[in-house]
């Protein structure tokens, strides 16, 4: 009789510890400091259907956590923000301009948050007039050239030679004025779910691109709920009372 209680009791224990980890089962990260890696987003290293396809990031050293965009442009991870849908790089390094020739946005989920950035060119000038107004790219300069980014070509330029055209970017990252490069998405759309509802966006099949809202508990992975928490007390109370019952009436 007393084993047929423990039982009872062990089951309800054994529930709750198993939804206790599965809530945050998908949640991982790149090291201890690394940002919260969820939907949409997953690491490769994750089965396909964990993310959304163009949202996958990769971990160096088990501790940068690393955004590959088109083509072959690699970031690191600074912070996710779910709730606004934009994720903050950074280029490790510190020469994003150098980036910025084979980065092409138009293949990926991902576009500036800065809604209207400037068409740049890159001018190599062998030197500096004193009315160029212009930031100077010390990480692709050399001793005896500077390099300079510019929308339009105007007299101070005319003793250089122009490199090439960039992507659209916004204005505070070829001028450094920004160490973090902001990028959003728009697509999968968890804004309202996350913010709104309060809950989680999930992948709604493993084959498909649509999404659903789940709800989640305040816990995380690892740990017990509240309600678990309760329910194993008052279970563990009942089980101390039905085994003090029994006993007495073996006694008797």
């Amino acid at each position: 009789m007393v084993i047929s209680y423990l039982l009872l009791f062990l089951s309800f224990n054994i529930v709750d510890v198993g939804e206790g980890q599965n809530v945050c089962a998908n949640e991982s990260r790149c090291g201890g400091h690394g940002p919260t890696i969820r939907f949409p987003f997953q690491l490769n290293t994750q089965p396909n259907d964990s993310g959304y396809p163009g949202f996958t990031l990769s971990c160096i050293d088990r501790r940068h956590t690393v955004l590959e965009l088109p083509i072959s442009v690699k970031l690191f991870v600074k912070h996710i923000d779910y709730k606004s849908q934009v994720i903050q790089l950074y280029d490790p390094d510190n020469c994003f301009p150098s980036k910025l020739r084979w980065l092409n946005l138009s293949s990926s989920p991902f576009r500036f948050k800065v809604e209207d950035p400037y068409k740049y060119a890159l001018f190599n000038c062998s030197s500096r007039s004193e009315d160029m107004d212009y930031h100077l790219i010390s990480c692709l300069s050399g001793p005896t050239y500077q390099v300079y980014p510019a929308t339009d070509i105007t007299a101070s330029l005319v003793s250089c030679t122009k490199m090439y055209n960039l992507v659209p970017i916004p204005d505070g990252i070829i001028g450094h004025h920004d160490k973090y490069v902001q990028l959003k998405w728009s697509i999968p759309a968890c804004r309202d779910c996350e913010v709104i509802k309060g809950k989680r966006c999930i992948r709604s099949n493993s084959s498909g691109s649509g999404t659903q809202c789940i709800s989640i508990s305040t816990h995380t992975h690892g740990t017990l709920s509240k309600s678990a928490i309760a329910g194993e007390s008052l279970f563990g109370w009942v089980f101390a009372i039905l085994l003090i019952v029994d006993i007495e009436v073996i006694d008797t």
